[in-house]
């Protein structure tokens, strides 16, 4: 496969899709971390209470497909700046060389091997899951620090991919608007409207 068969218009579609994924990661993370506050992220919470043991599942889902559309968006971006094919570990010492991935080679490959650690121990709970739990929860800060980097590296870089991403998440933001307002109670609308017109 060529480097030309991956346009920037296709990587503007996974931009796209990377940020949508980046918030629910981070509204999940918020939630774990309002757990480990209140004391209830040890060990035997991911097995006896359901509520953490939930939360803790769609964190790490949410976890492993960020990591996981991150490192194609790297790939993409990279192939498509050198302009040449490349290995997903070459890609990735680039993305390391220039400033945007702010681990190494062997932190992103341990990243990706903790949701197969979690999902293999999940029922068996314990010291080993809440470990993964625990470090992956560490190394969301600089997966999240490496999206951030690759934005603005993309917008700078590839303007095309930026633009394409920025008009998708402009678009949903409007179907988000027009869908709360289609569920907006029609009574209290009308009533604000006929107390407007009485005033």
């Amino acid at each position: 496969m060529t480097a030309g068969v991956r346009t920037p218009e296709k990587l503007g579609v996974k931009l796209a899709k990377l940020q949508l994924l980046r918030c629910s990661l981070e509204r999940h993370r918020k939630k774990l971390e309002d757990l480990e506050t209140d004391g209830l992220l040890k060990p035997e919470d991911l097995i006896f209470n359901d509520d953490v043991a939930d939360a803790a599942k769609l964190f790490m889902t949410d976890f492993a497909k960020f990591q996981d559309l991150l490192g194609r968006c790297i790939h993409i971006a990279m192939e498509h700046v050198f302009q040449q094919n490349m290995l997903p570990i070459d890609a990735f010492a680039n993305a390391h060389r220039i400033g945007i991935l702010p681990m190494n080679e062997e932190q992103w490959a341990g990243s990706r091997n903790l949701r197969n650690i979690y999902d293999h121990d999940y029922f068996l709970g314990g010291e080993e899951t809440h470990s993964a739990l625990k470090k992956a929860l560490e190394l969301s800060d600089l997966l999240l620090k490496a999206h951030e980097n690759l934005n603005t590296f993309v917008e700078k870089k590839v303007p095309i991919s930026w633009r394409v991403s920025q008009r998708i998440l402009e678009h949903r933001e409007k179907q988000r608007e027009q869908y709360l307002l289609s569920k907006r109670p029609r009574g209290i609308k009308n009533g604000r409207n006929r107390k407007n017109r009485q005033g």
